[in-house]
């Protein structure tokens, strides 16, 4: 939808600059500056324009096409302006109201472009462009309902009208764009199959638009078709190949098929596009921990945590000697054992493959070199499989397989079993649909607070360091109860309503159905009066613009619902103002027994929010964890403490979500004098989120 949020008035322009040394009139400077519009020359026709209203002030098309001129140079405002003075002095100029709808819907002001764009349709029932600018408009303040049928009418207008380019740089709306414009409104609507359809129309109609292929990739992804994302990803590029969300989304399905070794470059390159693209880092540390590369790994995530606080990426350590340019480890595949198979005995035998992008140098397996196999070459990549018979050591518990190829780059990789007699409870235990046998979910974190508000007035003291200390409270579970624990932070500015959906869905969309997604916000939450409906306040958002830049709680219980397609275990803590008032869909859940049992077994939808409807959530600085140097937010303060330990309330050495929720519920009321009470509402299994070696005293 952005390409079509940004498209702005074009006008039937003239012919060329009139030729002469007499001073020019004002329709031949009007006539001028059209030409150099064509020619994307905003600059001299904004001065044409400009020297043309100087002599015939009352010349509304003068002020229109200043206003597209400006518009196109990215001065929105004076574009709002003139557009609005051609008004005045044309009442009925269905032009101008289209390029100040135009305008106004590029700067988020999404309810005066759509009276605009409404304006436009009485004027011209028949204009299909109208149609199309007040469904894009409608899509960006979350009415898809609208938006369809918006885009429907303009459809029906031209049934087999494809978009056209004018040479000022703007878009005219034809019926490639209104059938990928629609077919994004029924994504967002959760209807995959029409939006699969009408991306399809859309590129039938225009077979070079990658923007369709690439809606397309991203509808393939959600309803399960990765081959088909993969294949709609590689158009997208091979038509637009500086597409940066198309490498990283197509980075995250081969992320999703286990194949790192094309996962990894993808984000590389998506990165080499824009540095301080988040959440390629976020999405490269994922495939580098899965692949066993734990250095690599850690190197992103603070890439992507520096990014989220506002800094800077960091150069990385220049590539090892006599290896130009190849920094990507060996990628290690373990087919036997399967991660948490029990072994009975001291012996067992290690299948699996080492590839690379140059030669592997040598493999590992518990530390005895072994000798290659067999040479394989797969798009260039090269490598090894193995076959080793190993005795374990006993208590071990762990099967590690080290690589390294000729540049020097070299990776681990773990594979956990079970011995003794866990190995005997587990094999008789029925696997968990999906789960491999003993083996440990990992857990993906998204951690979003705003303390520093685009509007000084609405600032915060807190947020953005609660969602910090959250994440870093959870990192630490990592190899205890999770194999992993992959986060991703947004603070301040780099929280939006569109950065929010996007890490929940690409983000926390690398889950698989045994993992566990948490999500913490904290910051300002609002009701809109008029609708009783939930906000949550990016960093853009006031409580008078909720409807273009705020995250209504009903978009984000959207993508939650998605994220239960196939996640079964989402956990919600949200530390705001009014949060009692939300809503999300709940589901059904399974039992479990013992702790690593439980949390692979469980299922459900957990919140645990700050306060109930109506109340205020409160911050202090006195609100402090030993050794840090900032305060908390109340439920954040006790939910910290909560998972710390404070929380084991049967001393058992974990902390459950009944128990986190029951300690939160007890501390924050005594915390704030009793003018705040934490809400909880769950569907599923009673589960542990966190272990502590030694239980608390409280």
């Amino acid at each position: 939808m952005t390409r079509m949020l940004v498209a702005v008035l074009v006008v039937a322009l003239g012919g060329p600059a009139w030729a002469g040394e007499a001073p020019l009139s004002a329709t031949e400077l009007v006539e001028s500056g059209n030409a150099r519009l064509k020619s994307g020359d905003y600059p001299g026709a904004t001065a044409d324009y400009a020297e043309a209203i100087r002599l015939d002030p009352g010349n509304a098309e003068a002020w229109c096409n200043r206003g597209v001129a400006g518009a196109n140079s990215g001065d929105l405002a004076r574009g709002i302006a003139d557009f609005t003075e051609a008004i005045r002095l044309k009442p009925r100029y269905a032009d101008a109201y289209f390029g100040r709808g135009a305008a106004c819907a590029k700067a988020l002001d999404f309810a005066r472009a759509i009276a605009d764009f409404s304006k436009v349709i009485r004027l011209k029932p028949d204009s299909a462009e109208a149609f199309c600018g007040r469904a894009a408009a409608r899509d960006g303040s979350s009415d898809y309902a609208g938006a369809i049928a918006d885009f429907t009418e303009a459809i029906r207008l031209k049934p087999a009208y494809a978009a056209t380019y004018g040479a000022a740089g703007g878009v005219s709306y034809g019926n490639a764009d209104a059938y990928c414009g629609r077919g994004s409104a029924h994504a967002k609507s959760g209807d995959l199959d029409q939006a699969i359809a009408d991306f399809t129309d859309a590129i039938r109609l225009k077979p070079d638009f990658a923007e369709a292929f690439y809606n397309r990739g991203v509808a393939r992804g959600r309803s399960g078709d990765t081959a088909g994302a993969i294949a709609d990803f590689t158009d997208a590029i091979r038509l637009k190949p500086d597409m940066v969300r198309a490498y990283n989304n197509r980075g995250a399905a081969y992320t999703n098929t286990g194949d790192y070794a094309k996962a990894i470059p993808d984000y590389t390159e998506a990165i080499r596009l824009k540095p301080d693209y988040m959440q390629a880092y976020v999405n490269r540390s994922i495939a580098y921990a899965k692949s066993g590369d734990r250095a690599r790994a850690d190197a992103d995530r603070e890439q992507a945590d520096r990014l989220a606080k506002g800094g800077k990426p960091v150069a990385a350590a220049a590539p090892a000697a006599g290896a130009p340019g190849d920094r990507n480890p060996p990628v290690i595949t373990v087919t036997s054992p399967a991660p948490g198979e029990p072994v009975a005995g001291e012996e067992i035998v290690v299948k699996g493959e080492v590839r690379d992008d140059g030669t592997v140098s040598w493999v590992e397996v518990m530390g005895r070199r072994v000798a290659a196999r067999r040479g394989i070459s797969v798009e260039k990549k090269t490598g090894w499989s193995f076959s080793e018979t190993v005795k374990l050591p006993p208590g071990e518990t762990r099967i590690v397989v080290r690589a390294a190829d000729e540049s020097g780059n070299v990776a681990d990789y773990a594979v956990p079993v079970v011995r003794g007699a866990a190995a005997a409870a587990a094999a008789a235990k029925p696997a968990v649909p999906g789960a491999p046998p003993g083996s440990k979910p990992d857990l993906y974190v998204l951690a979003i607070g705003v303390s520093k508000y685009a509007s000084g007035r609405l600032s915060l003291q807190f947020a953005d360091h609660d969602a910090e200390s959250v994440i870093e409270a959870l990192k630490g579970q990592q190899g205890k109860l999770y194999g992993n624990v992959f986060t991703q932070l947004l603070v301040n500015e780099r929280v939006t309503r569109d950065t929010i959906l996007g890490a929940t869905d690409e983000f926390l969309g690398q889950a698989s159905n045994f993992d566990v997604a948490m999500i913490f916000v904290a910051g300002h939450g609002v009701q809109n009066k008029k609708t009783s409906s939930y906000y949550f306040l990016p960093y853009d958002a006031q409580p008078d613009n909720l409807m273009s830049r705020g995250l209504r709680w009903s978009d984000f219980d959207e993508a939650v619902t998605s994220l239960r397609t196939h996640i079964s275990k989402v956990i919600l803590l949200v530390d705001t103002c009014h949060a009692g008032s939300m809503t999300v869909a709940m589901r059904g859940a399974e039992t479990g027994e013992d702790l690593a049992g439980i949390l692979r077994g469980a299922e459900g939808t957990f919140i645990i929010s700050a306060s109930t409807a109506g109340e205020q959530s409160e911050e202090r600085d006195e609100w402090r964890l030993p050794g840090e140097t900032r305060g908390h937010g109340a439920f954040t303060f006790a939910l910290l403490r909560g998972l710390k330990g404070a929380a084991d309330l049967d001393t058992n050495g974990s902390v459950s979500v009944d128990e986190l929720s029951y300690f939160v519920g007890k501390e924050v009321p005594k915390l704030t004098g009793g003018k705040q009470h934490p809400y909880k509402r769950s569907a599923g299994t009673d589960m542990p989120l966190a272990v502590t070696p030694v239980p608390a005293g409280r």
